[in-house]
């Protein structure tokens, strides 16, 4: 007898082959994000705007037959210094897909000028500040090692530019020591205010972060007087570095509509004060 053949199946692939392909094809997605957002760098622009003027010289060299060795050599620095900007870009953004922190605004209460606020803060005991940002964030260590947070640093974004990238304005923090003031418009009588949930400054100062831990406090900042020429909504550029050396700086406009809920951290406002002998000066300086 005959033995009947038996049909053959294509056999499926492995575990280890889907697993390989997946993250083959992450580490496509991964590089393709990070040269989409590094042609979106002011460096890189720049760099690709002086390689094609270089360009273009070399053919009006050319047709010109004139200097043409040099024009030949313009071109080739302008290729080589547009080719490694882009690619220290490319690696600079692979380098933030694992970054060390994370950080987010949860609550924001953000004037928009730095004299439209009802928050002051009392300092040297002869004044007042207006207290134009007051912001809870979320600070996370994402290592797997301890972390003492050396800098938290937040800026506000004054001015977008074509080419360039943004230019930023400092802030300046007001100290967690620095009694603080709800002032109401006369005839109504000013008030103190306290905080609900601790101050961000101190937790981070005090302790080393645990791996994975997070923390949250809050955030009360003046700024000086260019504040008010500031992109609207703001946008705030938060800037985290530890003793390591790790960093990162994240952009965030707040939480906005119903995700900006006080929960549980907040403010109370409680006893009448007099701030007759008081004089208004902003922590960040008046100058304009």
């Amino acid at each position: 007898m005959k033995k009947k053949k038996r049909k053959k199946h294509p056999q499926k692939p492995s575990n280890k082959k889907e697993a390989n392909a997946a993250e083959d094809d992450t580490a496509k997605r991964g590089l393709r994000a990070a040269i989409v957002h590094a042609l979106s760098s002011g460096w890189v622009q720049n760099s690709g705007v002086g390689f094609v003027f270089a360009l273009i010289a070399l053919i009006v060299a050319m047709a010109m037959n004139s200097q043409i060795k040099a024009a030949a050599i313009t071109v080739a620095l302008a290729g080589i210094a547009a080719l490694s900007i882009m690619v220290l870009a490319v690696i600079k953004h692979l380098a933030v897909q694992n970054p060390p922190f994370s950080v987010a605004i949860e609550t924001a209460c953000v004037a928009k000028t730095r004299d439209a606020t009802q928050i002051f803060c009392e300092y040297n005991q002869k004044y007042i500040s207006p207290v134009p940002i007051a912001l809870f964030i979320r600070v996370v260590n994402n290592q797997d090692i301890p972390s003492n947070i050396s800098q938290l640093k937040i800026e506000v974004e004054l001015e977008k530019r074509r080419w360039l990238s943004s230019t930023w304005l400092k802030t300046i923090s007001v100290n967690e020591h620095m009694p603080l003031i709800w002032l109401n418009p006369p005839p109504t009588p000013p008030r103190r205010l306290s905080l609900l949930g601790e101050w961000l400054q101190p937790i981070l100062q005090s302790r080393a972060l645990s791996p994975h831990e997070t923390v949250r406090g809050w955030v009360l900042l003046d700024a000086p007087a260019a504040y008010d020429s500031s992109i609207s909504p703001i946008l705030f550029r938060i800037s985290v570095k530890d003793t390591s050396g790790h960093s990162i700086a994240s952009l965030d406009a707040g939480p906005t509509g119903e995700e900006n809920v006080f929960a549980d951290h907040g403010w109370n406002i409680t006893d009448e004060i007099d701030i007759g002998s008081f004089t208004r000066k902003h922590l960040a300086g008046d100058s304009k």
